[in-house]
């Protein structure tokens, strides 16, 4: 028997009081019925207002199936007071909104979290602190580090996420009363941004009275304290949730995407609280769903130039009814399978199909490395890169080197990968990387035509030899699915790795100029079975911009630079310095696949 539906009793502008003393407001969506609800709790930086639509979650229709809603602007954002400094408030704040949330006359004493990117930091920095009445978290596209994968990547500045999130998503959206005027607001402040990011420095200092008038240190002091620490020192230590899964006690249903800019967090919170969270219950309770998704296309058929089929949509995934799903399980206490399923459901690509795994990393992965190799002259999808499982040998390997020249003049063009908050202009996803394959400072390595299908499940990384006669300088790494007759070049996952931190992020190491360097170029992970016809790509090059700020090869910090120059790259693939990508790969056991729905690409 279906449960009884609600009417809903909508209270707004509620004041919820802080220890300090500072208000914060919130919504609240509750059945206008007797009796005690548990609590879903969703606290954003994005106007409680706008989410009464959540695209995922209707805090309506979820009032009407007997929990109580609660919507807050966390601190200095909207409706709520004080000073909004972005993930070092939320821990106290949080804690304190769970505890008045459980404390309500209306309310079962039970808290459940929803929601996404920065509402899922919200989630897990509240939980970090432990309140009694908080038994759930759901956190969709979210992270597990606030510096390495969120602002920073591999060392490098996040420059089109950070500062298109910095202007458009959280100054302009504060302050509407700039929209329409002269400052660039009217047009989402898009133009000017992509203007902005295209000078230096990259702190904007000189070029924001006339680019950027609203992204300086009075409207959005955060963006710059974010360049003043371009470390992973304790500004970011003291708020890294992955530093406090063993203390951290609540069950989580992890949503990510394959192309989401947070992937490899996501990943890194599923496996890391199963291994260390404080309590058996928070280990065991663990799940995690992988889309075919970006961070601006979750629970959609189609991401960036791909159709992936209706599976990959609400009819094959309906993430609202697995919402529901644990948060009646969870705080209901509703025996509804839940507790027994597989804690992991991935989307294989390629196949377009949902599978269930009993953990993360699959088990039965066979990691096998495939080297890079040509006779010198591997730039671009024209040149003699080919990718193989011979590695090179002192008599038949000691091939010459690869080359090109990085000009940070002109970067190589991010296309498609890990970018959100102004997807109209640089939409993220995969994309057709045949046009940057075409440029000489692009090395593209690729398999002959596969004579079967190659699933390809799990973490990924390349190890690169490389040289540079510039002080420091980046090196960038790109997967690709190169479609049948080399019509198409899908990008799956992208990497980057500044060279002063090839040895951590902890602090910078000089590059040694000249010399031969062994770089590991993290590629977080995918699912892609690579089609019998298909080809293997690994692209490599210096710049993929502006998904990651250019480095200006001179050793100074891009937010400060002034100057820029040229830098002469040698990529080597011989037995003393075998380059390679090594790729996790899960045998193909012969399996019935009729009725099962394809994707195609987009015509």
């Amino acid at each position: 028997m279906a449960d009884q539906l609600h009417t809903v009793r909508i209270e707004t502008d509620v004041a919820v009081l802080m220890r300090d003393g500072t208000v914060l407001r919130a919504d609240v969506y509750r059945p206008d019925a007797p009796g005690r609800f548990p609590v879903i709790l969703e606290r954003t930086p994005y106007n409680r207002w706008e989410r009464r639509g959540n695209h995922v979650v209707i805090p309506h229709y979820v009032a009407q199936r007997g929990y109580a809603v609660v919507i807050q602007d966390v601190r200095g954002r909207f409706g709520s007071d004080g000073d909004f400094q972005p993930f070092h408030q939320e821990r106290d704040d949080g804690f304190d909104t769970v505890a008045w949330c459980a404390e309500q006359r209306w309310s079962s004493g039970k808290v459940g979290t929803y929601g996404g990117s920065y509402v899922g930091a919200t989630q897990w920095l509240a939980a970090t602190q432990q309140p009694p009445a908080l038994v759930c978290l759901v956190p969709l596209v979210t992270s597990d580090d606030y510096y390495e994968g969120w602002t920073y990547q591999g060392g490098a500045f996040q420059l089109g996420f950070v500062g298109s999130w910095s202007l458009n998503a959280l100054t302009l959206a504060n302050l509407p009363s700039l929209a329409g005027n002269d400052s660039g607001a009217s047009d989402g402040g898009h133009g000017r941004l992509i203007a902005a990011i295209d000078r230096l420095p990259e702190s904007l200092a000189d070029a924001a009275p006339s680019a950027l008038p609203h992204l300086d240190e009075t409207q959005t002091p955060y963006y710059f304290e974010w360049l003043r620490h371009p470390t992973d020192d304790a500004y970011w230590r003291s708020v890294r949730i992955a530093d406090s899964h063993h203390v951290i006690t609540t069950p989580a249903l992890n949503v990510a995407g394959w192309f989401d800019i947070f992937l490899g967090g996501s990943l890194r919170n599923f496996v890391g609280m199963q291994q260390h969270g404080a309590t058996q219950e928070a280990r065991q309770g663990q799940r995690l769903i992988v889309g075919p998704w970006s961070h601006t296309t979750l629970a959609a058929a189609a991401s960036g130039a791909q159709y992936f089929g209706m599976a990959a949509s609400p009819v094959g995934m309906d993430l609202l009814a697995e919402h529901l799903r644990w948060w009646d399980h969870w705080l209901k206490g509703v025996d509804n399978g839940v507790a027994e399923e597989p804690p992991v459901r991935i989307f294989v690509m390629g196949d377009n199909e949902w599978r269930s795994e009993q953990e993360w990393p699959l088990a039965r992965t066979q990691y096998i490395d495939y080297f890079f190799r040509s006779d010198g002259h591997a730039n671009t999808l024209d040149g003699d890169g080919a990718l193989s499982t011979d590695a090179p040998t002192d008599g038949l390997g000691n091939e010459p080197s690869d080359s090109f020249v990085y000009d940070p003049a002109n970067p190589v063009p991010t296309n498609g990968g890990g970018l959100c908050c102004y997807p109209a202009l640089m939409p993220g996803g995969p994309s057709d990387q045949t046009a940057t394959e075409r440029r000489a400072d692009v090395l593209c390595y690729t398999t002959p035509p596969l004579a079967d299908d190659i699933e390809v499940t799990g973490p990924l990384s390349v190890t690169l030899y490389a040289a540079t006669d510039a002080p420091d300088t980046d090196f960038t790494a790109k997967l690709v699915d190169v479609c049948e007759q080399n019509n198409c070049a899908m990008g799956l996952v992208d990497g980057i790795l500044r060279g002063r931190y090839r040895q951590g992020t902890a602090r910078a190491v000089p590059l040694p100029m000249g010399e031969a360097v062994e770089y590991t170029i993290d590629l977080w992970a995918t699912s892609n079975v690579f089609k019998r016809g298909h080809c293997i790509r690994v692209e490599i090059s210096s710049s993929n911009f502006p998904r990651f700020d250019r480095n200006p090869n001179t050793g100074e910090e891009p937010g400060q630079a002034m100057t820029m120059r040229t830098a002469r790259q040698t990529v080597f693939h011989t037995a003393a310095y075998p380059s390679r990508i090594t790729l996790p790969i899960i045998p193909r056991p012969e399996l019935c696949v009729s009725g099962r729905e394809k994707g195609m690409p987009i015509p």
